[in-house]
């Protein structure tokens, strides 16, 4: 029989709340095709009367230009594309193409700690399909967070509860998530770093593991005292 301790008259717990996305890298030409908000893209071919202003963040490059780089702050520009009464139909527009690297869009954090996520990249493979990664920095700033030494105890598992949910009618068939110690990685100088990796993994009910599957994947981390 399970054994269930109480904990009564303690204060609220901390929660971090987020949205994943990483869709890997698509082309779009305006043709019933709504930006993802944060996405970054690259005007690949730009046709003569689009018009991105209202919703880009440019990076660089000139709005409205072949090259120009975006981070979209919207899902409907001014003008993308046409509709040809002639033949009542829309003709495509200007050609973007997505980063389709992982972006978060952090909506609360009151852990009282920063959390940075990474994802595999070509230059850093050895993570596997699926795998995404959270952390608290406490020093160094690269995106490869073998680089930085990370907070100890920043997912106490046994006060910790997650809870995982995918945009209706997208995303993936199975995600499972984990908490484990910082083997391997940069100590803080700890005897053992522990609690300081959050991991959710991939996949398909009875397929392989997968990326590119990400679209405002919420994940919610409430930590009890």
């Amino acid at each position: 029989m399970a054994i269930t301790k109480y904990k009564t008259n303690v204060s609220p717990c901390r929660t971090y709340r987020a949205l994943l996305t990483q869709t890997g890298t698509q082309s779009w030409t305006g043709v019933g095709a709504p930006l993802l908000v944060g996405e970054t893209y690259t005007i690949i071919d730009y046709v003569v009367g689009d018009d991105f202003s209202n919703i880009a963040d440019v990076k660089s490059g000139t709005i409205n230009q072949n090259g120009c780089v975006f981070v979209a702050t919207g899902k409907v520009p001014n003008v993308w594309g046409k509709f040809n009464t002639s033949y009542l139909d829309f003709e495509p527009g200007s050609e973007l193409q997505s980063k389709g690297s992982l972006f978060v869009t952090e909506l609360e954090n009151t852990l009282g700690y920063p959390i940075e996520w990474y994802h595999r990249d070509p230059y850093h493979e050895q993570f596997g399909i699926g795998n995404y990664f959270a952390y608290s920095p406490v020093s160094g700033t690269s995106a490869f967070f073998q680089e930085n030494i990370v907070l100890n105890n920043a997912f106490p598992a046994e006060r910790t509860v997650v809870t995982l949910n995918a945009c209706p009618n997208s995303g993936p068939d199975k995600v499972t998530y984990g908490i484990t110690l910082n083997n391997g990685f940069v100590y803080t100088g700890d005897k053992e770093n522990v609690d300081s990796i959050f991991f959710i993994h991939v996949g398909t009910l009875n397929g392989p593991d997968l990326d590119d599957a990400l679209n405002y994947f919420s994940v919610t981390i409430e930590i009890y005292p």
